[in-house]
């Protein structure tokens, strides 16, 4: 099921930075792509050593 604010993503009109640890669940990185995707202007921020955590793993990279 898709959530219901997904299609409303681009509706958004503020910086925004999503970051994403690519060891997650597969379709947890998926879904984060797709948001960044959908959000206008939307920076994403990949770390490839970190998992569903990357504020805790790597917190250096979160600021």
């Amino acid at each position: 099921m898709t959530a219901p604010a997904l299609n409303r993503l681009g509706e958004l009109d503020l910086p925004c930075t999503l970051l994403l640890g690519e060891k997650d669940q597969p379709e947890v990185v998926r879904c984060n792509e797709e948001m960044a995707a959908r959000i206008p202007g939307c920076r994403l921020v990949r770390h490839p050593g970190c998992d569903h955590f990357p504020t805790v793993r790597a917190p250096e990279v979160s600021r």
